[in-house]
């Protein structure tokens, strides 16, 4: 008996997929090169002192002083400190000039300044530098001898002097960096960089590969997606080749690209390889990152894709092997997106250091928290921190532990949203609504901006949005046990949320309050559904509301009470002592940060259509459908919201509980169902959708880049 026949049927399928010639194609591309980057010309510049915005100096420059600007100089620098790094990975093992912009130095500095610096190279002393007083640059050559594993890493060492008035310590002013390196055969690369790119793309292979199916084989049932790909030409070119040579072909290009995960495989290659040849140092900086990200996304995949279906068949909610296939390659890309991007070298921290401090807190007992939003005081719950607390015990730093479990909720929101939208829309829909609201930007704004507990808070909302479904479905039927189980349910998730973020209390509450005066004013009416449904709905809401206000809002009596006496003798205002905000900056506040940058504007002005398309499909329905509910939670979420983006333009305060935030998930499905109308209305229609699309993906794009690579700060999410 062969050897391969007595091990595991698991890791038969992992010895498959490391067999499989997309694999090792890919593999062979990437490789190939990054072997030839290093041989191509390069000029690359440094502004030194540019800490935000395109050309950033970060994480190029360690251990410098914080910028300084100069009129004289007409921009910005940076003083060096007793030892400072200037780190350009990537560059490859062959010649390197550098030029130094060096600053002008007063008298005075001259007089208590370094007379020299020292430059080094890794640990290789290579010249010393008198310090002059005019500005001037300082040109020097790198053999590829001292460039370790093909990167520069610089060191600049002086003494330090401390100025009067200026509790810095300082060494020499640098103004800029300028790398060249001519074109030069036989360079190797940074063999580190390469390695971790290549482990990055096996995992996100095997990843890819147990997201979509490991049947890869089996490529008969993938030739639909191959199908689009090779078209009519490849099709006539390999009908004019020999019969064998045809088949030979046809297998071969079916082998290679007959499955997503391939396809898939080969564009995260094919942008990778882009990144290599653009800009080199950035691509070698993000090895790492891209390594630990796709690392973890393999082991997610497996759990993904051996959960969903146990999960759905437990709810009673269908889902077919595509749909799980595209769904769990939803989550996995969405996780590997965030937390990657968040391990990239110097990307945009957010509010980590105050969350930390927060949780730190909540860890030592103190659980009655206050934060300040726009001059205002209010009560922040640790709710999120305590649901968390449990791994700190793992061993892991908290914020790592804050910035894992934020990226793995907010990819889990996907499966939510399916379950939100798939009793009422079908499959096809609920998958697109997952995927707009994973690949819109408002989850990444939150993500950049490293708001921990919203985004905890955001995935209990939408499971309290799910459950509250199931429960208006429960409360119509007979079983009182049922009945007494969904009120129980929604009440605790209820009071997950009021727990969770002070926002999200904010806009559950309200929600609730339109939705139980929706179900009254049914019932009054005769609606015999609604008749069922509000006993426990009101029940559920008054028990949550009453449990977190004993227990825990209680305690902020006295800041209530010093706010609403505030604003009764001043106005709302007076709570925050700020002037009003003009209604033409709250305006266009709502409108580029808001509708445009958070949604990509597209979403956001489909999702009144595909909710008029899901009211006119409730009709049909007898008593509260599927449909109807889902319709009802859509609507009184969005007189919510309403509410809340009026606020501001009667009190003249921009303080906001993130109402735009909270309707992702109605932009999301009303989107998708309006997509999925207008595909099938023709040519023009599916080319507008594909428009609208892409549009919004690059503005996506642009807030997943920019934040990572430049620390580019999106709008602060409303």
């Amino acid at each position: 008996m062969k050897q391969t026949h007595i091990l595991p049927a698991a890791l038969r399928n992992e010895w498959a997929a490391l067999r499989h010639p997309a694999l090792w194609l890919a593999l062979a591309l990437l490789l190939l090169v990054s072997l030839m980057a290093p041989q191509l010309p390069l000029r690359y510049a440094i502004d030194v002192g540019l800490s935000e915005g395109y050309g950033r100096d970060r994480p190029y420059l360690r251990d410098f002083n914080d910028p300084d600007f100069s009129e004289h100089y007409g921009g910005s620098f940076r003083w060096t400190t007793r030892e400072s790094h200037v780190l350009l990975p990537g560059v490859g093992r062959r010649n390197l000039i550098v030029q130094l912009a060096m600053l002008s130095s007063s008298p005075s500095v001259m007089a208590m300044g370094p007379a020299t610096f020292t430059l080094w190279v890794h640990e290789h002393f290579l010249v010393e530098v008198p310090v002059q007083m005019e500005a001037r640059r300082v040109t020097f050559l790198v053999p590829p001898a001292l460039l370790e594993d093909g990167s520069l890493h610089l060191r600049l060492r002086s003494a330090i002097f401390v100025p009067p008035d200026d509790p810095r310590l300082l060494g020499v002013p640098l103004g800029g960096v300028t790398l060249y390196a001519p074109a030069a055969l036989g360079a190797t690369p940074s063999w580190s960089a390469v390695g971790s790119w290549l482990l990055a793309a096996l995992c996100a292979w095997l990843a890819l590969r147990h997201a979509f199916g490991i049947g890869l084989e089996a490529v008969g049932k993938g030739r639909q997606c191959h199908s689009m790909l090779r078209g009519a030409r490849w099709s006539a070119g390999f009908s004019r080749l020999k019969p064998a040579l045809h088949r030979v072909a046809t297998d071969f290009s079916d082998r290679l690209l007959g499955h997503p995960a391939a396809i898939a495989l080969f564009i995260l290659v094919g942008l990778t390889l882009l990144a290599a040849l653009i800009n080199p140092p950035r691509w070698a900086f993000g090895g790492q990152a891209a390594l630990v990200a796709c690392a973890l996304a393999y082991p997610l995949a497996i759990v993904v894709r051996w959960t969903l279906p146990r999960l759905m068949r437990r709810v009673g909610v269908p889902l077919a092997a595509p749909t799980l296939a595209w769904l769990t390659f939803i989550v996995v890309v969405s996780f590997a997106l965030r937390y990657g991007g968040r391990l990239y070298p110097e990307s945009m921290p957010g509010d980590i250091d105050f969350h930390y401090n927060r949780f730190t807190e909540t860890l030592a007992g103190l659980i009655y928290l206050r934060s300040l939003n726009r001059g205002v005081p209010f009560p922040y719950p640790p709710g999120p921190y305590l649901l968390v607390a449990p791994f700190s015990l793992l061993g892991l730093q908290l914020p790592t532990i804050l910035q894992l479990g934020a990226a793995l909720v907010d990819a889990c929101s996907a499966v939510v949203i399916y379950l939100i939208a798939v009793r009422a829309l079908g499959q096809r829909v609920a998958l697109f609504a997952s995927g707009i609201y994973l690949f819109t930007a408002a989850t990444f704004m939150t993500t950049w901006w490293s708001f921990s507990t919203h985004i905890f808070t955001q995935f209990l909302h939408l499971l309290l949005l799910a459950g509250a479904l199931t429960a208006f479905h429960a409360w119509q039927g007979e079983d009182a046990t049922q009945r007494r189980r969904w009120t129980l349910g929604v009440a605790v998730l209820l009071c997950l949320v009021f727990l969770g973020h002070f926002g999200f209390l904010l806009n559950t509450t309200l929600l609730g309050l339109v939705l139980a005066c929706a179900v009254w004013v049914a019932s009054w009416r005769g609606a015999a559904w609604a008749r069922r449904v509000r006993g426990p709905l009101s029940l559920a809401g008054l028990a949550a509301g009453s449990f977190v206000a004993l227990f825990f809002y209680s305690a902020y009596a006295p800041l209530f009470l010093e706010q609403f006496s505030a604003a009764r003798e001043g106005g709302l205002t007076a709570v925050s002592n700020r002037e009003p905000v003009s209604r033409m900056a709250i305006w266009n506040t709502m409108w580029r940060a808001g509708f445009i940058t958070h949604y990509g504007l597209f979403p956001l002005l489909l999702m009144p259509f595909g909710l008029y398309l899901l009211g006119r499909r409730g009709r049909s329905e007898t008593g509260l459908g599927p449909q109807r509910a889902l319709f009802l939670f859509m609507a009184s979420s969005l007189v919510a919201a309403l509410c809340f983006a009026l606020f501001p333009f009667v009190s003249g305060v921009s303080n906001s509980p993130r109402w735009l935030m909270s309707i992702a998930w109605v932009v999301a499905v009303g989107a998708a169902l309006a997509v999925a109308e207008l595909w099938q209305h023709g040519r023009w229609a599916r080319l507008a959708v594909v428009a609208m699309a892409s549009l919004s993906l690059a503005n996506t794009a642009w807030l997943w880049i920019g934040p990572m690579l430049w620390h580019i700060r999106p709008p602060e999410p409303f």
